[in-house]
């Protein structure tokens, strides 16, 4: 199943569909992490993240990524709703499994996912303004009539919230 990634991914490389390509590369992971190969899945993941923001080492690289995105409006501007929700999936699955030969990059990821996390949902989005009422809270959408979940959304509800938990 995992070679069945591997050519998926090809083709998606090959045809430039980048978010394609970092969904089937997260997908990958989730499937290698369930076959026990931790550091396979690791991997994966941190190729699923270079692919959302067009970037090699892009965990490395977040703060410089964030300030080149700063002129055009930040993250969510520079490179939309659904590299951000991507990103930060990815990045929740390695902070929330540990897989990180040092406690950098726990902290690197762990930052970055923060990052994209005050992007996608810090905004202008309406969300509560007392922490009492936050337990509550289930974001639906990032901008009037473009829903977060679900539609033409590849993003899953769990794996975005999952990713804020971590």
């Amino acid at each position: 199943a995992l070679r069945a990634y591997a050519v998926a991914a090809e083709l998606c490389r090959a045809k430039g569909e980048r978010g394609l390509l970092a969904d089937c590369l997260l997908e990958a992971g989730e499937l290698a992490f369930g076959l026990g190969s931790v550091g396979r899945a690791a991997e994966l993941w941190g190729e699923s993240l270079d692919a959302c923001f067009f970037a090699l080492g892009a965990a490395d690289a977040w703060e410089s990524l964030c300030t080149a995105a700063a002129p055009s409006g930040g993250m969510l501007q520079a490179h939309g709703w659904q590299a951000c929700g991507r990103g930060l999936s990815a990045l929740g699955r390695l902070v929330a499994h540990g897989l990180h030969a040092d406690g950098r990059a726990h902290t690197v990821h762990a930052r970055f996912g923060g990052a994209l996390a005050l992007a996608l949902f810090g905004g202008s989005v309406q969300h509560p303004q007392r922490a009492a009422d936050f337990p509550s809270y289930v974001p639906t959408e990032l901008l009037p009539s473009e829903p977060l979940f679900g539609g033409a959304s590849p993003l899953r509800e769990v794996a975005v919230l999952g990713a804020c938990a971590a």
